[in-house]
């Protein structure tokens, strides 16, 4: 006689799987924006780091899934001659009881129970929906003496003639807290990606805990089974029973497999929206960039007084009119743009990509001359490297003591990840390094040991500038 123990469907955990389809839908997204962001603004740092982390964990999780679904058994066929059959997605093992040296079991909060059978020569992987797992080590510890149990609890096999409690059966209101806590879970990853990307104000995330009260009734439904009447389970039968509670939970079933739909449409709508609403990427000059063969014989005007705005090789990542504007109001001084400069060749390093800091000063310098208590502050949409000494990294490079100043919004650019409310755009932060400039340049203010002060010391980051508070 054959007794055979199968994985039986009703007894998977569909939630589990559901919940965790979405997961990993959540934990792709990084590949998926890494490369939709390199493929439309270049390719950075941050997009390779999404890549990678996006392909180390889908190459996670494909291994899991193919341990679970090629690797682990669902199938065992004991007979009475002492043959055992543990049947896999890839093949069947055959071997007699008395190869199978033990049985380990583990149960941990994270992972929950899990069965492995030792032999000599390997393991094999049981999955714990197999029905009556109790009843196969029992059995096989009747034929085969030697195994080792020792990892079970001592309460774990259930003694003979123990008869399992009746089943259970859903509550009433299950389907319809399910869908609303599916909701509540689509509200809350809609609040924090909207409020991220800047797609709602700041002022709604109380939305997000309206979503987690309404989530709640998700996790209630999956728990909310009562015990079903004996005496009506006793008069049709444990089997019919089980098969009758089977279909009745089959709607909320079907139900609650639409929540890895709705959460992977509401991540994936939202990321698209944010892609589009991300700024371009680091701009890297080439020789026809800075082709100019114009020389200055002379310095077109001479500036006594005031801070002068003067774009690069025509800057277009920000308005320079408005920034203008807004810095002569907010400071109560003359701030006006001057002409724009052609880039020549000799401001660019061809090897490194990118624009010599020291040479676009020089280039400054050239074309306006200043006299008395003027401050002249270049804009350029390229990438920049300072020179002999830095200043504030790649995106910003000043005279020590002198009255000429570049920054380089190259850099400057948010992704969707950075809060725009919060200042973390590309304007915003052009303006910070600028206003830093007045406050060395025009002002002939000091360093300030402030991490948080326009004044402070090199930076290194663009969250460095996020950090700063605008006042002088």
């Amino acid at each position: 006689m054959v007794h055979v123990y199968r994985e039986r469907p009703v007894q998977r955990n569909r939630v589990g799987e559901l919940v965790g389809s979405a997961f990993i839908a959540v934990f792709m997204l990084p590949l998926v924006f890494g490369i939709a962001h390199g493929l439309r603004h270049g390719f950075t740092g941050d997009d390779a780091g999404g890549i990678f982390f996006g392909l180390f964990m889908g190459s996670v999780f494909a291994w899991c899934f193919y341990d679970h679904s090629r690797r682990s058994c669902f199938e065992i066929r004991l007979s009475d001659d002492g043959t055992c059959e543990f049947v896999t997605g890839r093949r069947v093992t055959r071997l007699h009881v008395h190869e199978i040296t033990a049985v380990k079991y583990s149960n941990d909060d994270e992972s929950g129970e899990s069965y492995a059978v030792r032999y000599r020569g390997g393991r094999i992987g049981l999955r714990s929906s197999i029905s009556d797992l109790r009843g196969f080590v029992t059995r096989l510890q009747a034929v085969n003496p030697a195994v080792d149990l020792s990892s079970f609890p001592d309460s774990w096999l259930r003694p003979a003639g123990f008869h399992p409690g009746p089943p259970r059966q859903p509550s009433r209101w299950a389907v319809p807290l399910a869908l609303i806590g599916l909701l509540g879970c689509v509200l809350c990853l809609l609040v924090l990606v909207g409020v991220a990307t800047g797609l709602l104000p700041g002022r709604f995330i109380w939305l997000f805990l309206v979503g987690m009260v309404a989530a709640g009734g998700f996790v209630y439904a999956v728990n909310s089974d009562r015990p079903g009447q004996p005496q009506k389970l006793a008069e049709i039968g444990w089997e019919l029973a089980d098969e009758r509670l089977r279909v009745e939970r089959e709607p909320a079933r079907r139900a609650l497999r639409v929540a890895p739909v709705l959460v992977v449409a509401a991540i994936g709508v939202l990321f698209i929206i944010a892609i589009n609403k991300a700024e371009p990427g680091n701009r890297y000059p080439t020789p026809s960039d800075a082709a100019s063969k114009h020389v200055f014989t002379r310095p077109l005007l001479t500036e006594t007084s005031g801070v002068w705005l003067v774009p690069l090789g025509e800057p277009r990542r920000v308005d320079l009119t408005r920034l203008a504007a807004e810095l002569a109001a907010r400071y109560r001084t003359r701030v006006a743009l001057l002409p724009d400069i052609a880039l020549p060749r000799w401001t660019l390093d061809a090897k490194k990509r990118s624009l010599v800091g020291d040479q676009l000063i020089r280039l400054l310098g050239q074309a306006y001359r200043v006299q008395g208590r003027a401050a002249i502050i270049g804009i350029t949409d390229y990438e920049m490297y300072g020179g002999a000494e830095f200043r504030d990294s790649v995106f910003s490079w000043r005279e020590s003591a002198g009255h000429y100043g570049v920054v380089s919004t190259s850099p400057l650019g948010a992704d969707p990840f950075d809060l725009p409310w919060r200042g973390h755009r590309r304007y915003v932060r052009t303006r910070k390094l600028v206003e830093r400039n007045i406050g060395f340049l025009y002002y002939r203010r000091a360093e300030v040991d402030d991490s948080h002060s326009l004044l402070r010391p090199s930076m290194s980051g663009v969250d460095d500038i996020d950090k700063l508070t605008e006042a002088l």
